[in-house]
């Protein structure tokens, strides 16, 4: 009930859950019993007195925990490395069925009992390093030559994860796995040169 509903007449292994979540829980109790009378269903009733508390939950992309640590390293030769880590925690993800469990022809309908961004995708790191060196090519001129390297562990670093759990008390295999695509991840490894003139 903290949650904001609970079972009120279960089923092994559901076939379908009717929600009831006000004066209709009687019609929903005589319809389970409609439903599994031919025995091809079995249904599991879930009274929702307090719907709000499933539409509360975080932002899309809030992460309460982020750190980002820079640090410079000045050598010889008119050398100089630096470098930039970033941690942070994953991003919420909010678990779906898969299916239009409501018929509202939207397969986005969330698990019995699971509130909106109830889960956190994986942790999400990167470093990034640089060099640069300054050459003397005569009186008043110089060369800089500069790399950079970003992601350099290449770590794959996902902003969007399989958010179906299913119909089931237990998610999915799939659930929270990686989804493919670029836009689906922050960019992997990337290397880029540059030379600037100093006069």
């Amino acid at each position: 009930m903290l949650r904001g509903a609970y079972v009120l007449a279960d089923a092994e292994s559901p076939t379908m859950a009717v929600v009831a979540t006000g004066s209709e829980v009687e019609l929903a109790v005589a319809a389970k019993e409609r439903l599994e009378a031919d025995g091809k269903e079995r249904v599991r009733v879930v009274s929702a007195p307090c719907w709000d508390q499933f539409e509360r939950g975080p932002s899309d992309f809030h992460q309460p925990h982020r750190l980002i640590a820079d640090a410079s390293l000045s050598l010889p030769f008119a050398t100089q490395l630096s470098g930039v880590l970033t941690a942070a925690s994953g991003l919420p993800v909010n678990p779906t069925t898969g299916r239009d469990n409501n018929g509202d022809s939207y397969n986005v309908d969330r698990p019995i009992g699971l509130g909106r961004n109830a889960f956190r995708g994986p942790a999400q790191a990167s470093v990034d390093v640089a060099g640069a060196t300054r050459v003397r090519v005569r009186p008043g001129v110089q060369v800089e030559g500069r790399v950079e390297i970003f992601n350099l562990l290449n770590r794959q670093n996902f902003i969007k994860v399989n958010n179906i759990y299913g119909e089931g008390p237990a998610p999915l295999p799939t659930f929270l796995a990686g989804v493919a695509g670029i836009t689906n991840v922050d960019p992997s490894r990337q290397v880029q040169f540059s030379a600037k003139l100093i006069f």
